[in-house]
Parts: C-alpha cells; structure tokens; sequence
C-alpha cells in the first residue's frame, strides 16, 4: 500500500518555518537600531521628539534601560516604557511590528 506524503511534507514545512522563526529572531541590537532609525523618527508628537533627542545622546543604554524583552525563541515581544504609555513591539522574520495597545 501506498501511504500518504502530504502528513510527512506539513511536518517538514512546520520544522522548517520553526527554524526560519528562531534563526530571524531579531536581536536587542537590531531592536535598537530599529527604534533609533524607523520608530522614533516617524512619530510626531512632542514628548515623542523629546524622547527622540534622548534617545540620540544617549543612545543604546537609555533604550536597553526602559525596554522589557520577552524572547519566545521563535519571535519577542519588546516594551519600551519611554512615554506615559508604553508601546509593544513584536520582533518576528527580522521585521518589527508595533502592537496596537
């Protein structure tokens, strides 16, 4: 009898979506980059820009101080704690994606 390959080849595609996840799970640096270059200057309020210009001078340390990283192997959740509200951030395939709060 013949058995089915369709079992075998959803496992192997799961396998290997689980491995791309884990292998692209962006790093804190990458996290910080993204805020630096991407985030923070596309938001336009002025406690916003004020965090901005810390964020400049300070740098790495003021955003690994007021960041929260959740690391779930195969993606993160990150919160940054920067304005009165903090805002979420899942960082999946190398991409980030704000979470609407």
């Amino acid at each position: 009898m013949k058995k089915s390959l369709t079992p075998l080849i959803l496992t192997l595609l799961i396998i290997a979506l689980a491995f791309i996840c884990m292998e692209t799970n962006p790093t804190d640096t990458a996290y910080t980059t993204w805020l630096k270059e991407e985030y923070i200057p596309n938001t336009s309020t002025s406690n916003e820009i004020i965090t901005e210009v810390f964020a400049q001078l300070l740098g790495p340390s003021l955003v690994k101080e007021s960041t929260t990283r959740n690391n779930y192997i195969f993606f993160s959740i990150y919160e940054i704690h920067l304005n009165d509200a903090p805002v979420k951030v899942l960082g999946l395939l190398d991409h980030f994606f704000v979470l609407p709060s």
